[in-house]
């Protein structure tokens, strides 16, 4: 009888652990495939006259020109975080710092507070905060909770799940040809975006091309070069931001 209860005890807590493993296991190999930095992208980490580039611990603070603003970059999911480094390099050497904030398991969601840090650890007079896809969703929940810190936002193919305080100077830039921003989504999330904003369309341009790591699945393809896409982008920001 007591075998009988040890056997089933045992068969009982397999089933437990597989219930929990599973889930894990599906997890980790959802996350250990990503998007990984081409090496245009890798070579963007090489400072040079303009930008110095500085890897602190997994993330980068691109330190250009200006003293006196700093954008804090959420990368979209499943994409490695240098792949960013050309886009944010060009936002740098026009005037802004920018800190690009790695992820765990490259899932922004799961460090939507880490601008804490950046921001304890920094003396800028202005914050900004931007993400790209996912990315930019989670930051705008971030600034959601910070609009007390956080002076503006731009949201790079992406869309704002929570309410954005008035104060907040809030932009939304995408390409005309991307299709893997769930257009249902964005149009349901607009009302969160505060008035005044500015949506802003990169005409030829697509999702991936804020970034350097590739065609992405689902995307539609771009009619101009991803230096193209991510010069305007930048320079929209800049204007947008720092010279009205």
């Amino acid at each position: 009888m007591e075998k009988k209860k040890s056997k089933k005890g045992l068969r009982v807590l397999f089933i437990i652990c597989a219930l929990i493993m599973i889930p894990v296991v599906i997890f980790l190999v959802y996350t250990g495939f990503y998007y990984h930095a081409t090496p245009k992208a890798l070579a963007a980490l090489e400072s040079d006259d303009s930008v110095s580039v500085i890897q602190v611990d997994k993330d980068y603070l691109f330190d250009g020109p200006g003293e006196e603003d700093l954008m804090i970059f959420y990368p979209g999911a499943k994409v490695e975080v240098e792949s960013y480094a050309p886009f944010l390099k060009k936002i740098a050497e026009r005037g802004m710092d920018v800190y690009i904030v790695d992820m765990p398991f490259h899932l922004a969601f799961l460090g939507i507070n880490f601008a804490d840090d950046v921001i304890s650890n920094y003396s800028y007079e202005n914050y900004y905060m931007a993400g790209h896809s996912l990315g930019g969703a989670a930051c705008s929940i971030y600034t959601a909770s910070h609009s007390d810190i956080i002076d503006g936002l731009a949201l790079c193919a992406s869309f704002s799940t929570k309410k954005i305080d008035e104060s907040v100077k809030t932009l939304i830039i995408y390409g005309s040809e991307d299709d893997v921003l769930n257009k249902d989504t964005f149009n349901k999330n607009l009302p969160n975006i505060p008035r005044g904003s500015e949506k802003y369309i990169l005409h030829g341009g697509n999702h991936a091309y804020f970034g350097d790591y590739g065609f992405q699945r689902g995307d539609g393809i771009a009619t101009i070069t991803e230096e193209e896409q991510q010069d305007l982008a930048a320079d929209k920001i800049i204007e947008f931001f720092l010279e009205d």
